[in-house]
């Protein structure tokens, strides 16, 4: 019922827009818009861990990334806000302990900590906040 009067609703503005332009004399024209895309980049590349695991032995992390839906993968392309820091990394903890070998995953681990840390601290100092 609900969509019936969302359809209405939209029926009812076209049809004051179509009104109003025709009195202005530019008839209004429809047509139906097909969106085509040109070049999908994807979004790993504007992630900040396609800077950390941009080597070849990381593909699996980008696997992961690629197995997230689109609209996840479109969040993580934006920095952490400052109480967001230790989540980004929790979020990638599980998925990647199943995708990556022990050795792999501690590793990479690692290597989101220290960028963690270090993004706290260069933030820290720009607050001016002492340690």
């Amino acid at each position: 019922m609900q969509n019936i009067l969302a359809d209405i609703t939209t029926a009812v503005k076209l049809t004051a827009q179509v009104r109003r332009e025709r009195k202005e004399g530019s008839p209004a024209h429809l047509a139906k818009v097909y969106r085509v895309p040109v070049v999908d980049f994807g979004y790993w590349g504007f992630t900040p861990e396609a800077c950390l695991f941009y080597e070849e032995k990381w593909s699996p992390v980008r696997d992961v990334f690629h197995s997230f839906p689109k609209e996840v993968q479109h969040a993580l392309t934006f920095t952490p806000k400052d109480d967001e820091w230790t989540s980004r990394v929790e979020f990638w903890e599980k998925p990647l302990r199943k995708a990556l070998p022990p050795n792999m995953y501690m590793e990479a681990m690692a290597i989101l900590c220290d960028w963690v840390l270090r993004c706290m601290k260069h933030r820290a100092e720009e607050l001016g906040v002492e340690e």
